[in-house]
């Protein structure tokens, strides 16, 4: 297994649920920022989250050991959080791939603990290609556990927590550096969406994908708790990635 030792593989490994994290009914976040009646109305509602005994969102890997295989790695719009499994972009891409694409997607993590799932990944499978879509800038693994920003004077709600680990405060260009030391080499990258960042830190981006996402706001390609990507704009990245890795298609 790969995050035995971390805070989120405790809460996550093995288990099935409803709901998860944010997307809950009347969840405060997407109370607070979606249309009313947004979790209510959205097109797909009968699905479940099931996690495996690794601690991810998706089948049992211990078949693919040692074995040839594709890591699609990431926070939780990867998991896919607001969408069944199936609509994820690792699970589009690999309808596209000759080989199996195992998620890897971790609800909340940072850059750093994508990097250190990614580095004990390739001592266990028989890795062929890697596929990231990287996460906030600010976010730390601090100890064992993910670390998020408070909004001073207000509680934000990330990764389905009322209260959570705060990292110090980083200025932009040590959260950029950050990401330069945390990032995969040698991997097909994308970045959560643009509403997850300012204008500065979508200037830096700019630079590390190819990646455009379409025009259009949360009300056209958001899920079901109005913050994650939904099934449309999985397929895009899923799309985007099968061409970086297949350029004569």
């Amino acid at each position: 297994m790969l995050i035995e030792d971390l805070v989120y593989y405790k809460s996550n490994a093995g288990f099935s649920r409803t709901y998860h994290g944010m997307d809950k009914p009347n969840h405060p976040y997407t109370n607070s920022i979606a249309p009313t009646g947004w979790w209510d109305n959205y097109p797909i509602q009968e699905f479940n989250y099931v996690f495996n005994s690794w601690g991810f969102r998706g089948p049992e890997y211990e078949e693919y050991i040692g074995k040839p295989v594709i890591l699609c790695m990431g926070d939780s719009n990867t998991v896919n959080v607001g969408e069944p499994i199936q609509n994820s972009w690792p699970s589009q891409l690999s309808k596209l791939k000759n080989l199996p694409c195992i998620n890897l997607g971790m609800d909340g993590a940072g850059n750093d603990a994508i990097r250190l799932c990614y580095d004990r990944a390739v001592e266990v499978f028989d890795v062929q290609e890697t596929f990231v879509m990287y996460s906030y800038l600010h976010r730390r693994l601090i100890g064992k556990e993910f670390a998020h920003y408070m909004i001073e004077g207000k509680v934000k709600y990330l990764a389905g927590k009322k209260t959570f680990l705060q990292p110090p405060k980083y200025s932009d260009e040590e959260n950029f550096l950050y990401f330069l030391e945390q990032r995969i080499p040698d991997a097909h990258e994308v970045f959560i969406p643009p509403w997850c960042f300012n204008e500065k830190e979508l200037n830096f981006l700019s630079n590390y994908t190819n990646f455009i996402y379409p025009d259009g706001n949360r009300k056209r390609w958001s899920s079901r708790d109005f913050h994650h990507i939904n099934c449309e704009l999985n397929k895009m990245i899923a799309e985007y990635f099968y061409e970086l890795s297949n350029p004569n298609t």
